[in-house]
């Protein structure tokens, strides 16, 4: 079965340029990822703000419209409960595209967290979605020949944990990995890396001094040259993109020095509708 990922957005949660900033910079919508196959099959991580225009630009890509469905994904999973990453879960409710049955895979808390609170518990109530709670390192597959496995990570649980997922062609045994958030490297999370074929990881920021006036420890995350540097020895035998960026990050202006300065160093950044091959 041939596979790919498309990047329906590189941005972080409120993606770029975020609410009453410059309309200069190039839009990028929220962090979300699809795996689409030539079978038209499709398959949503994270469900973002974004979502319905994300979802339109998805239409252009020649194996999504094989799709006969007529949802607009076989299923979806979420990384975990901040504003970026869940709620364009509320477009499968009855005010919107109406999903009946829609299979969501989610850790054991975010099930609880929608369950919980309106108006996701809504969506769950009068079946929109249908949840699927995973136990740590449950793999699963939203159809023939394509496998998750949820991979928790440390990040700000003040709602839910955090995952991130691992990917598998199961006909050709390429792997992704899409983590695009954490507080910090874990080594679980660094051997995660070094054991796919592919990465897509959280790179926020590219350094502590972007938000002047904000407190930068109370939203963690690791920085970009960081980042480069503690997996810049896997490049060229593994593909490391960078994601959920900040509209303050200097890598969201593909002409600025730092972003060529990753590319020299052998990794991508990422951009909306980016396809790579799985």
């Amino acid at each position: 079965m041939n596979l790919r990922l498309v990047v329906l957005g590189s941005a972080q949660d409120g993606g770029v340029p975020q609410l009453g900033m410059s309309p200069a910079q190039e839009q990028r919508y929220t962090a979300s990822l699809a795996i689409v196959s030539d079978g038209g099959h499709a398959f949503l991580i994270d469900a973002s703000p974004d979502l319905r225009h994300q979802q339109r630009a998805l239409m252009a890509h020649d194996w999504y419209s094989q799709r006969s469905s007529a949802d607009p994904f076989d299923g979806v999973a979420i990384t975990h409960a901040h504003m970026g990453h869940y709620t364009g879960l509320v477009n499968f409710g009855m005010e919107a595209q109406a999903a009946r049955g829609l299979p969501c895979w989610v850790t054991p808390r975010m099930a609880q967290f929608l369950t919980a609170n309106q108006p996701w518990q809504a969506l769950v109530v009068f079946g929109h979605i249908a949840l699927n709670p995973l136990a740590e390192g449950q793999e699963f597959e939203p159809w023939e020949g394509v496998s998750l496995r949820p991979v928790v990570v440390p990040h700000r649980a003040e709602f839910t944990d955090t995952v991130g997922f691992s990917i598998t062609n199961q006909s050709t045994g390429v792997s992704a990995f899409y983590l695009p958030d954490l507080d910090a490297w874990s080594p679980e999370a660094e051997r995660e890396v070094a054991n796919h074929d592919i990465s897509l990881v959280d790179t926020s920021f590219y350094s502590r001094d972007e938000l002047p006036n904000r407190d930068m420890s109370t939203f963690p995350h690791p920085i970009a040259t960081d980042t480069m540097d503690r997996f810049e020895h896997l490049v060229g035998e593994r593909m490391i993109v960078l994601t959920h960026l900040n509209h303050s990050n200097p890598l969201t202006d593909p002409q600025s020095v730092e972003s060529k300065s990753a590319a020299a160093r052998g990794f991508h950044v990422a951009t909306d509708m980016m396809e790579i091959d799985l």
